[in-house]
C-alpha cells in the first residue's frame, strides 16, 4: 500500500517489479482509518522506533481554549498512514472480522 497522492512513485516501483497499489482515500479517510485502526491489536516491536516516537506524538487539534477537536494534526504520521492504509484496505477481505478485537 503506498500514497495515492504519489502515482509517479507507486508507478516506479511497480515497474521494478514489486506488488504495489495506492490507498484508496476518501472524505475524512483519515479520521475513519484512525477509528478503524483503534479496533485492532497492533504490535510494535522495540526495534520500531521512528513508529514509537510517532504513537506517542500523534495527536488532535486544539481550540484555543485547549480542548481537543475531532480533527488529527498532520504531523507525526508516517508509519501510522501506512498501518491505516493497511488496515482500511483489510476491511475489503471477506475474512476481515477475524482480524479485528472485539
Amino acid at each position: 500500500m503506498a500514497d495515492s497522492a504519489e502515482p509517479k512513485s507507486i508507478e516506479e516501483i511497480r515497474r521494478l517489479g514489486i506488488n504495489i497499489v495506492g490507498a484508496e482515500k476518501g472524505v475524512d479517510s483519515v479520521r475513519f482509518g484512525i477509528q478503524t485502526m483503534k479496533g485492532f491489536k497492533i504490535n510494535v516491536t522495540k526495534s520500531s522506533t521512528n513508529l514509537i516516537k510517532e504513537l506517542r506524538n500523534y495527536s488532535y487539534e486544539k481550540t484555543k481554549d485547549g480542548e481537543y477537536v475531532d480533527k488529527p494534526i498532520d504531523n507525526w504520521n508516517h508509519g501510522i498512514d501506512a498501518i491505516r492504509y493497511g488496515i482500511t484496505h483489510l476491511r475489503k477481505k471477506p475474512n476481515y472480522g477475524k482480524y479485528a478485537v472485539s
